[in-house]
């Protein structure tokens, strides 16, 4: 049976886009009702957005939001565990209250639908990018803000973002926040939100504000007023600075040449601003342990001294493994049978390469995406790695996706154990326990 929906106006269409994307993900059947309906008032005391369940109706949309999540708890949009969905409802709700005002502040003069005013404008400029920077932060160690499939925490962060992202920021405001552009294509190039959001085009520059309600060209003056403001401070914090340097400049050389020469005498060798010593560098455990015969980045280069690799490769690196130096691991995602989105498991494998930097001294690793097809779900991710020492280095645990993976040590005399790394690294077919699937997508860690 369809729940009937009742929007919210044009204006706000963005929150009527959260709950469309919900449903769709979760199965839910809508039958979108005329906010001008007088049914609306009968079922909203509020007026705003409302859905007419079974058992009554529900208005405000990040309480109708809350409700599809939970009619099917199978479909994983509140997380799959009492904390995650404690986190599901923190990002929501940082949405609703941080992101949100400050938007409606920045882009609704560009509609028309509210004054613009150039000091607000200047002061909602600010506050959404310290918050897309929050965002960015969190974003650079996860693929999505909660867990690692889809929440409704994404659908309603990226919705109230679509407008922002094709209207206001132009390609150099985006260049402070990559990680929420990553992640915020990924989120619109789903299936559910392609058939409920128009296509997205990211703007190759700002909107300013033109007509609407007060926002005629003296909007537009205002504006450009209001940036004008932000850069004549910048430029007179820049240029305090600046004279504040050339004092004390001026000041040092207006000293006695031996009152200089006692200062710098006086003066503390290599310490801190509080006089306290540095703290010595942590020296990485792998590198105390006794040399290897065997040479990790001549490995990485006889690998690759042909394109796209070193057919011939094994014959040379097995004979000089050093097991004493060195480990073989073979690694699983946990969560195979989630992986439905060919592109989505993608950029599973490309974020947990990303985030694995601080090992890449001491590993070789290759993750793969196989599968039937790629129009044929699930996607199974797996992976084999060459690592420097005999356990799983820490810094691959630091890695916050390595939780998601389980690691089983491979025994490099073992025929079975070489048949697999060598599958792993150059096979068109790999023999997985679903049976043997297609190599659909190969990635090195170098």
């Amino acid at each position: 049976m369809a729940l009937k929906f009742f929007t919210e106006t044009e204006w706000k269409k963005y929150r009527n886009w959260k709950i469309q994307v919900a449903a769709e993900i979760a199965g839910v059947d809508l039958e979108v009702a005329d906010p001008a309906s007088a049914d609306l008032k009968k079922y909203s005391p509020s007026g705003k957005s409302v859905l007419v369940t079974p058992h009554g109706p529900v208005f405000e949309n990040t309480a109708i939001l809350r409700y599809l999540a939970r009619v099917h708890p199978d479909a994983g949009l509140y997380g799959n565990s009492i904390y995650q969905a404690a986190l599901v409802d923190q990002w929501v709700d940082f949405g609703a209250l941080e992101l949100e005002p400050v938007r409606h502040i920045w882009l609704l003069p560009t509609k028309g639908h509210i004054k613009f005013d150039g000091r607000a404008y200047a002061e909602a400029k600010k506050e959404l990018i310290d918050a897309l920077k929050l965002l960015n932060e969190h974003l650079l160690h996860h693929t999505f803000l909660v867990g690692h499939q889809l929440t409704i925490a994404d659908i309603a962060i990226v919705a109230a973002l679509v407008e922002p992202y094709t209207d206001l920021f132009d390609p150099s405001t985006r260049k402070g926040f990559e990680n929420v552009t990553r992640w915020f294509n990924t989120v619109v190039n789903q299936k559910a939100f392609q058939n409920v959001v128009p296509k997205v085009e990211l703007a190759k520059q700002e909107k300013r504000a033109t007509g609407g309600k007060g926002g005629d060209q003296k909007g537009q003056e205002q504006q450009q007023k209001g940036q004008q403001q932000q850069q004549q401070q910048q430029q007179q914090k820049g240029q305090q600075q600046q004279k504040g340097q050339q004092q004390q400049k001026g000041q040092q050389q207006q000293k006695p040449k031996q009152e200089q020469k006692k200062e710098k005498d006086e003066a503390p060798d290599d310490l801190g601003d509080l006089g306290e010593e540095p703290k010595p560098k942590v020296k990485n455990p792998l590198d105390t342990l006794p040399a290897s015969s065997m040479n990790l980045d001549a490995v990485k280069k006889l690998l690759f001294s042909q394109r796209p690799w070193n057919p011939d490769f094994f014959k040379e690196f097995w004979p000089n493994f050093d097991a004493q130096g060195f480990s073989i691991y073979f690694s699983n995602y946990n969560y195979n049978s989630e992986n439905r989105v060919y592109f989505m498991t993608c950029n599973l494998i490309g974020g947990f390469i990303q985030r694995s930097e601080d090992i890449r001294k001491y590993a070789l690793g290759v993750l793969i995406l196989a599968g039937n097809n790629d129009d044929n779900p699930p996607f199974e991710v797996s992976g084999v790695w060459v690592f420097r020492g005999t356990e799983v280095p820490q810094g691959m645990k630091d890695n916050p996706d390595s939780e998601y993976y389980t690691f089983t040590k491979l025994d490099p005399s073992s025929k079975d154990d070489r048949a697999k790394v060598e599958s792993w690294f150059f096979a068109d077919e790999v023999q997985t326990p679903s049976g043997k699937l297609q190599v659909l997508e190969r990635k090195w860690f170098k």
